[in-house]
């Protein structure tokens, strides 16, 4: 998810967004990217919180596997995506960057992409 919310190729449903005037559809953009922020720092919180209350527990079918450690990513691809909030906040969109969009490789087309 990290990777899409970057290129803003997350699922949005734009259908009343681009019916608003442009001070409404930024006005809008900022508190998604707020609650984005909320959410990402709960999912933080507990997800560090879940992780702890499990770190004792072995998975059973793999006794040396933590449970906790089953848990990590939950937590850490939190923090990913909230760095990813916090550049899209402060630098803009980067789904038109070419590390974004693969303009930088030689040779690369848009036709090519339908065929990734």
């Amino acid at each position: 998810m990290e990777g899409s919310y970057r290129a803003c190729g997350h699922i949005a449903v734009m259908m009343l967004v681009e019916r608003l005037p442009g001070g409404a559809q930024r006005m809008l953009a900022h508190a998604v990217n707020v609650l984005m922020v909320l959410i990402s720092l709960f999912m933080i919180y507990y997800g560090f919180g879940l992780c702890a209350v499990t770190w004792n527990q072995s998975v059973d079918s793999l006794p040396a596997l933590s449970v906790g450690v089953t848990y990590l990513p939950l937590p850490l691809g939190s923090i990913a995506i909230l760095l990813f909030i916090i550049e899209l906040m402060v630098a803009g969109p980067q789904n038109q960057r070419a590390i974004v969009t693969y303009d930088h490789e030689p040779g690369h087309t848009v036709a090519e992409e339908g065929e990734l």
